[in-house]
């Protein structure tokens, strides 16, 4: 039994090593970058509704787009997901079914 286990164990071990190697010598034009998302959501207000506070957070969402070329989709889920609170919440509920995105 225990001399089962042995080798049960040294062919896992092969079996490991064997896949290790092959990803060090993969190809690395297939591979995929990854890099860290900035954290750009603590610089995009939220709006409520109030005019004045919907201009600035309209520009800096902008800004924010323009900066880190992010796609209008992208933006516009995070606007809607993150940044829109109490009365722009609700006006946004209320009328994401007519709206065409």
């Amino acid at each position: 039994m225990f001399g089962m286990l042995m080798l049960e164990n040294q062919r896992r071990d092969k079996l490991m090593e064997s896949m290790l190697q092959q990803l060090v010598q993969q190809d690395t034009s297939n591979s995929c970058n990854v890099s860290m998302m900035p954290d750009f959501l603590s610089k995009i207000p939220t709006v409520d509704g109030n005019l004045t506070k919907a201009n600035v957070w309209l520009k800096q969402l902008k800004s924010t787009k323009m900066l880190h070329v992010l796609p209008d989709n992208y933006m516009l889920d995070i606007a809607r997901t993150y940044t829109l609170v109490d009365g722009a919440r609700e006006w946004y509920l209320t009328n994401v079914s007519a709206m065409n995105t």
